[in-house]
Order: structure tokens, then C-alpha cells, then sequence
């Protein structure tokens, strides 16, 4: 019993940790251009995938995204789509790198769908309706995003996954 609930208090410290560098690396360390957010808030929602599986990678990107906008907010009222799409990024990313492995293949597979997927159709698809503007007229500017976002992610995944095997932070 006490070995389960050492192992529990650790998965919650760390979620924690990551949920505070998710809100640190959106909020403060990314470029905010007009249509688009250029950052690495993923990694933390990607490292609790690898960690603790697609539960807890979606609970930390949720949590990340509610505590930064409600701490720091960016202009305008809070929307619930980006909250969305912050949770479906942990799912994809716990499913993906956890419960199937961080192969390359899989890592390759997850960047993907939430660039295509997540950052090009759905988080555009949130914009138009946020700013009034079509789904087409933004389409081309957050294409070009996510190809900056897929190629990211799966360098910097790739890498930290490698660092985390190395270091016997992964259960398997």
C-alpha cells in the first residue's frame, strides 16, 4: 500500500511541475502573432504523456490552459474550444507515446495528428469563430504553423524521450 501511494504522491509533484512549465512556456515564452501562437507548451503535456499515459497528459493540458488564461489573461473572454484542443493534445500524445511507445513511428504519428488535426484545422476552426473571420481567409497562415509545429515536436519529443529512457524515467 504505501509503495502505491509514494508512486500516486509522485505522479501528482510531477503533473504539478509540468502543468506550471506548460503555463510558463505558453504564456511567457512563445511569439503571439495576430492568428497564430508560436511556443513549446506542447512539451510538457507530451513529457505527462510519455510519463503517465493519455488520463493525466490531458488532465495537465487542460489544467495548463485554464490556469494560464485565468492567471494571465491574453485579451478577450475565456473560450472554451482552446481548452478543448489542449486536452485532445494529451490524449493523443499519452495514447501515443505511452500506451503504444515512444518509437519514432509513433512519435511522428502523434506530432502529426495534432499538427494537421489539432493546430491547422481545429484551433483554426476556434479562431474563425472567435474572430469572425473564415476558416479559409486563416487557413494558409496556420498551415504554415503547423508545419513549424510538427517539425518541432518531433525533434524535440524524439530528444526528450531518449533523455527520459536513459534516465529510467519511463515505465514501461
Amino acid at each position: 500500500m504505501e509503495r502505491n501511494s509514494n508512486k500516486t504522491l509522485r505522479q501528482i509533484v510531477i503533473m504539478g511541475l509540468l502543468i506550471a512549465m506548460d503555463v510558463v512556456l505558453t504564456r511567457f515564452l512563445s511569439i503571439q502573432l495576430p492568428t497564430a501562437r508560436i511556443g513549446f507548451g506542447f512539451l510538457p503535456v507530451a513529457i505527462c504523456g510519455l510519463m503517465f499515459g493519455p488520463l493525466a497528459a490531458a488532465t495537465t493540458g487542460v489544467l495548463g490552459d485554464l490556469i494560464g488564461y485565468f492567471l494571465w489573461p491574453s485579451g478577450g473572454g475565456y473560450f472554451i474550444g482552446f481548452t478543448i484542443s489542449a486536452g485532445l493534445r494529451g490524449l493523443i500524445f499519452g495514447y501515443m507515446l505511452k500506451t503504444r511507445g515512444p518509437s519514432k513511428t509513433n512519435i511522428i504519428i502523434a506530432a502529426l495528428i495534432c499538427a494537421v488535426g489539432i493546430t491547422m484545422l481545429l484551433d483554426t476552426y476556434w479562431l474563425s469563430i472567435l474572430i469572425g473571420k473564415g476558416f479559409i481567409a486563416l487557413l494558409p497562415s496556420r498551415a504554415i504553423q503547423a508545419v513549424y509545429t510538427f517539425a518541432v515536436q518531433v525533434a524535440l519529443i524524439t530528444t526528450v524521450s531518449v533523455v527520459l529512457k536513459k534516465n529510467n524515467l519511463l515505465e514501461s
